[in-house]
């Protein structure tokens, strides 16, 4: 009795495509062509990530409890990987043939620092953050 049922419907569907698929494929084509647009126009943004343990803290902190200190030793290192002197130094680092892949403004004033702009351009695409109740970060640059 079902399969009898089942059939109906799958009818009642296919007059229903064969009577409205230019509609069908109009709707189709206006979702897609922006989509398909936008991919083959924008230029790539690559990412990069990796997690880094932090060992155990042995400073000289001993009034603080173990949290408190594991913490704070996390959370300034995440302000030193997410500074503009850890960029520069990362900037530093990279090989002339990958700096020269990055864009520089087409118009530049006289008294252009090229290093600082790389260096800043690195600093706002590197980020960082905490795994949750551990003393690891994660690192990630676009």
């Amino acid at each position: 009795m079902q399969t009898g049922e089942s059939q109906q419907i799958i009818n009642q569907v296919q007059k229903i495509f064969k009577r409205r698929k230019l509609i069908i494929l109009v709707s189709i084509m206006a979702i897609l062509a922006p989509i398909i647009y936008f991919n083959e126009t924008t230029s790539p943004v690559y990412e990069s990530g990796t997690m880094v343990v932090f060992e155990e803290f042995t400073g000289a902190l001993s009034t603080y409890s173990y949290d408190a200190s594991r913490e704070t030793l996390i959370f300034n290192r995440l302000e030193e990987i997410k500074s503009l002197a850890f960029a520069e130094d990362v900037t530093k680092a990279l090989s002339q043939e990958v700096l020269d892949m990055i864009k520089l403004p087409p118009e530049r004033p006289q008294d252009f620092d090229r290093f600082g702009f790389l260096s800043k351009k690195i600093h706002k695409r590197i980020a960082a953050y905490p795994v949750s109740k551990s003393n690891i970060v994660r690192i990630s640059v676009q």
